[in-house]
């Protein structure tokens, strides 16, 4: 079974999630600044969140002192993925994504999109991945080689022929 398949049966997986503060950098200072409330860091993708979703948070029927960890971790999340470079990624990252993804579903937040987003960001990641494997094989780059030097030889030869007197049909 290829790694993207693994990846993937493990994003679909709604398993309890693991993860807080200390797994995302700089978030336990960014609450330990704001209190209780949603730092203000993250206020513009909670903002977007809702113009685009609504309040995802609206079916749960817990408190909002208690969502409130969650809901940290879910912005969190949302704005890796939206700031992370491609290069950055790897299948922890997106697993713990997944995690505070699936620990918002627990809390019934309506949340099923990042889910969908982190498929392609993990589709993307493995692309990225096959390609820096691909460039690095030897054959490939002997293919590559190759093509340049036909190019060059092709242009060599139709600036010969366009400086010809005699034109070869």
């Amino acid at each position: 079974m290829s790694l993207w398949k693994i990846l993937s049966k493990k994003l679909d997986a709604r398993e309890k999630s693991n993860v807080d503060c200390s797994n995302f950098e700089g978030l336990i200072e960014e609450i330990e600044t704001s209190g209780i409330s949603l730092p203000p860091s993250f206020v513009p993708f909670d903002t977007r969140i809702k113009e685009i979703f609504g309040d995802i948070a609206a079916d749960s029927r817990l408190s909002n002192y208690v969502t409130m960890a969650c809901h940290i971790l879910f912005c969190t999340t949302i704005r890796e993925m939206s700031s992370l470079q491609l290069e950055h990624v790897d299948d922890k990252k997106i697993l713990l994504w997944r995690d505070a993804i699936n620990g918002a579903l627990f809390m019934n937040f309506k949340v099923e999109f990042a889910i969908e987003h982190s498929k392609k960001i993990a589709r993307a990641y493995f692309g990225l991945k096959e390609l820096s494997e691909q460039v690095n094989n030897p054959e490939f780059m002997s293919i590559t080689k190759r093509i340049s030097e036909l190019v060059i030889e092709q242009r060599t030869l139709e600036t010969m022929r366009a400086g010809c007197k005699y034109k070869v049909l």
